[in-house]
């Protein structure tokens, strides 16, 4: 990493406590940060893992202890396996039934959402809803709301 990098990186920080969250005041992607880095966009925490502890394994993922996706604290982060992370969301009840975010469907809505899926595009439903259009797609596709 070049030092010009991690300046610019810590720029768009808000660095608070030791063990507070250190939010990342940028642009972002699906609540996660997003920083221009060597040619390409990479996630903010991400970033924040390798400058303090060095490279991530590729079988690896960088999550969050905090479960605030904008934070950058190398403090609330921790490598975990795709088990482990998804382990830790379901132990911290962010297992999706029900609530997308703020924003809370109920079992119908997400019926309503399946049936219209054919004739009514995803961005007009997720407009509808309130909700994101990926999380329209993952609804119809069947990566949220397994359980109906």
């Amino acid at each position: 990493m070049k030092e010009a990098d991690i300046q610019r990186f810590f720029l768009k920080v808000d660095v608070q406590g030791d063990d507070d969250c250190w939010e990342w005041q940028g642009s972002d992607r699906n609540g996660y940060g997003a920083f221009s880095y060597r040619s390409y966009i990479v996630q903010a925490h991400i970033f924040s893992y390798e400058f303090f502890y060095g490279e991530v394994p590729v079988d690896r993922y960088v999550c969050h202890s905090c479960d605030n996706r904008k934070c950058v604290n190398p403090r609330h982060l921790w490598l975990g396996t795709a088990q482990e992370n998804m382990d830790d969301k379901v132990a911290k009840g962010r297992q999706s039934r029900g609530t997308l975010g703020h924003n809370t469907l109920s079992e119908g809505d997400v019926l309503l959402i399946r049936e219209l899926a054919p004739s009514v595009k995803q961005t007009d439903l997720a407009a509808r809803f309130n909700i994101s259009q990926a999380n329209v797609s993952k609804i119809i596709r069947r990566q949220l709301w397994l359980h109906i």
